[in-house]
């Protein structure tokens, strides 16, 4: 573990996600010491939400943040249950761009109303946004492509404590259809902080796209 600039010093936090407790070890120079400790942590269940689409040549074009010429794009309406965190990430086979907005989107004024954006936080050129979503609370995501007029096929992946609903914008009167699936995985104890909260489920996100559970999507 080192950092991006030099000669910078501070705290941090490894965190681990697996099936069984993972031993971490500090290596020196001079010997090998035991610095692991460990928390008990109670079960409790994520869901996964997927939304299966695909960018296509009928798909709509913009002119995305930092990009050269024109992108295909899909504005998909994402609402939750339950106030909470949430992963929304990708899981395809074209590199993506991910873009969380507020109420609505205006491909003429991509800044109005933007929350955050991603290019590959979960790995394999995958974007992953982790956000306090709302209830009774409108988000758009718009997914769009790292280079410009790419096609193929996508899919999303939302994990939180709830369902995610999503709703194609392509038309507003129609939901696709939606799966979920439920993950048994293990949270932090209760009172720890938002951002490690945030953190767990962007592991937890990043193993799900990792070990291709949803690879008969692409069968």
């Amino acid at each position: 573990i080192t950092t991006v600039t030099s000669q910078t010093t501070g705290n941090y936090t490894l965190l681990a996600s697996g099936l069984n407790r993972v031993n971490l070890l500090q290596i020196n120079s001079s010997s090998i010491v035991s610095t692991t400790t460990t928390t008990t942590a109670p079960n409790t269940e994520f869901v996964i939400s997927t939304y299966p689409s695909a960018l296509t040549i009928n798909s709509p074009t913009y002119d995305r943040f930092g990009g050269f010429g024109m992108y295909y794009y899909e504005a998909i309406m994402i609402s939750v249950p339950e106030t909470g965190y949430y992963a929304v990430g990708s899981n395809n086979i074209i590199n993506t761009y991910g873009y969380l907005y507020l109420n609505s989107f205006n491909p003429s004024n991509i800044a109005e109303n933007l929350i955050t954006g991603d290019d590959d936080k979960a790995g394999n050129s995958q974007f992953a946004i982790v956000y306090e979503f709302k209830s009774m609370t409108t988000y758009i995501l718009v997914v769009t492509t790292h280079d410009p007029v790419v096609i193929g096929p996508l899919l999303i992946l939302a994990e939180g404590p709830k369902a995610v609903t999503f709703t194609s914008m392509k038309n507003i009167s129609t939901t696709p259809p939606i799966s979920t699936t439920r993950s048994t995985s293990t949270t932090s104890p209760r009172g720890s902080s938002a951002s490690t909260k945030s953190n767990i489920i962007t592991i937890h996100l990043f193993i799900y796209i990792i070990f291709g559970y949803v690879l008969a999507y692409f069968i």
